[in-house]
């Protein structure tokens, strides 16, 4: 797991965001998992155990991945994190030891392997989640349905994962854009962006024109992806206002988007322009409710 890189501060910003948004459900008596790194360091555990009393919590419970070493905050312990046992695996979060400890919980939080949020999801299924995962991770066919479908709540778009000093020491990091996802309460979305028209963006836009070149050679129209009638867009700032078809958008559209403005659709599988393959993309369009600005 990779809650190393994950700050007390902003695991307590988040779940509060949560608990405190519209129809947000109420953890009084509940036991929370938090699969991990390092359980005695992860922000995660440490929160939710100085959170206890104010949630209402019964029992918090963290597995170190690799070290398989299991802790407890609870009634039983004053509420400090203690060892309880080493398991007999690695503490990995699909082993059938950690599996058992998941279906004894109502909330899982952490923040799940790069590369592994769909795996994690299917894991945590039935359970309430909160989870922190690179902006690139989301871009699996299930989780942008789930999303557009309001099953999970996306928040953020921060480089969460820079060196804080309450992190662990000794570890090398990475800053990384990162976002949270939640089926518990929906934070009010972003504004809708403010955008222009197609022929506004070729002129004016010079982060666009830029792109353009690079992918193109040329700054005289949007491209389309290879084979398909799928408008390629550089930037989130490049989506032009008054196209109605498909666009395959950065993922850095997550933490802009507003459900009311565009539905997202599915990833683009190595989408390439010119035969050139581009980086991660989204297919959004349109909201079918919202009405373009005139």
């Amino acid at each position: 797991m990779s809650d190393w890189f994950t700050p007390f501060r902003a695991v307590e910003q988040e779940v509060y965001l949560r608990l405190g948004a519209p129809g947000a459900p109420r953890l009084d008596g509940a036991s929370v998992l938090c699969p991990m790194n390092d359980p005695e360091w992860s922000g995660f555990t440490r929160f939710f155990t100085a959170a206890h009393a104010r949630l209402g919590l019964h029992r918090v419970l963290g597995v170190g991945y690799p070290s398989g070493r299991l802790v407890e905050a609870s009634e039983r312990t004053d509420w400090t994190i203690r060892h309880v046992r080493d398991l007999d695996g690695d503490g990995d979060f699909l082993s059938p030891e950690v599996t058992a400890l998941r279906d004894a919980v109502d909330l899982v939080a952490a923040a799940p392997p790069f590369g592994m949020l769909d795996t994690f999801l299917d894991w945590a299924a039935g359970r309430h989640v909160i989870v922190l995962t690179g902006m690139t991770d989301v871009t699996g066919r299930d989780i942008i349905h789930m999303l557009g479908d309001g099953e999970l709540v996306l928040d953020g778009g921060w480089n969460l994962m820079s060196p804080v000093p309450e992190t662990a020491p000794g570890v090398a990091y990475t800053p990384r854009p990162v976002v949270w996802l939640s089926d518990m309460g929906a934070p009010l979305p972003p504004p809708p962006l403010q955008l222009d028209t197609m022929a506004g963006n070729l002129r004016y836009n010079t982060r666009l024109r830029n792109a353009l070149i690079r992918e193109t050679g040329s700054a005289d129209g949007y491209p389309v992806l290879d084979g398909t009638d799928i408008l390629e867009v550089p930037s989130v700032s490049a989506i032009p206002s008054d196209w109605a078809g498909r666009m395959a958008v950065p993922v850095s559209f997550w933490p802009k988007w507003n459900p009311g403005q565009f539905e997202p659709l599915d990833p683009a599988r190595s989408p390439k322009v010119n035969g050139r393959r581009l980086f991660a993309r989204l297919l959004i369009r349109r909201a079918r409710t919202h009405t373009r600005p005139a």
